[in-house]
Order: structure tokens, then sequence, then C-alpha cells
């Protein structure tokens, strides 16, 4: 029994150290402002190589394809961060309560409700302290607003 806890604990240390050089790692400058610059001139050229083949259609065409490139580019840029605030980022609140449920379950203690993530995105969660029934509301990114156990 006790050599399984340890090899648990063990497996989550290290998919914890797995994740921390994950987010820590720092991307070259490269993997965004070259991408996001070549698309731009894409898009800029794209109407000169398209009028002979679409004519009258072309500013049509163009634009289509150019927000194609350009929705592609922004999700990478938001993919680039996948634990930050953003809609793209991975919904964390819930993997961690879901893990904290697993954890708990079997001692008998009193679990905290699920977190559930609407199409990936985490839903409103509250700061409370443990003091007291007051609790503090955060504005996060995307405007949204936590509610989170402390």
């Amino acid at each position: 029994m006790h050599g399984q806890i340890d090899r648990i604990l063990s497996d989550l240390a290290n998919a914890q150290g797995g994740l921390e050089r994950i987010r820590n790692t720092p991307l070259p400058m490269q993997f965004s402002a070259l991408p996001r610059a070549l698309v731009n001139v894409f898009c800029i050229v794209l109407p000169l190589s398209m009028v002979q083949t679409l004519e009258w259609i072309t500013p049509l065409g163009s634009s289509l394809v150019g927000i194609l490139f350009l929705v592609l580019d922004k999700s990478a840029s938001d993919l680039q961060e996948p634990f930050s605030g953003t809609p793209h980022a991975l919904p964390m609140a819930t993997m961690a309560r879901t893990i904290e449920i697993d954890v708990v379950q079997p001692t008998g203690l009193p679990l905290a409700p699920p977190i559930t993530a609407t199409d990936g995105i985490q839903p409103e969660i509250q700061h409370c302290l443990p003091y007291g029934p007051d609790c503090v509301l955060e504005d996060r990114p995307r405007n949204l607003w936590y509610k989170v156990w402390l």
C-alpha cells in the first residue's frame, strides 16, 4: 500500500515538474513575430495575385482567405501559452478539482463540488477566505469572475 502511494506521489511530482518546464520555457520572438509579419504580407499581396482569376470577386475571395490566415495566426499565438487566462488555455481549476476529489474521496472527508468546464472554458469561481463568509471577487483575464476556495 505504501509503495503504491509513493509511486503515485512520484508520478504526480514528475508530471508537475514537466508542466512547470513547459510553462517556464521561453519562446523565441521569431515564433510569434515572424508568422504575424508573413501573414500580414500575405494578406496584402493576396488580392494582387487573385485579380486575374477572380476579377470582380477578388475583394470577397481575398478577404475570406485573409481572414482564415489571420484567425489561424491568432489561434497559434493563443496556444503559445497554455496556462494563461485566455479561452484557449487549459481549464486548470477543473483538472485540479478533479484530482483533488479523486485523492480525498478514499479518506471519507467532505468533498468540494466539482468544477465543470463548458466548451473548455472554466465557469465562475469565487475566492473565499476560510476565516469567514465574506468572499473577495477578483477579475481575471477573459473578463470572467472566478470562485475558488483558498
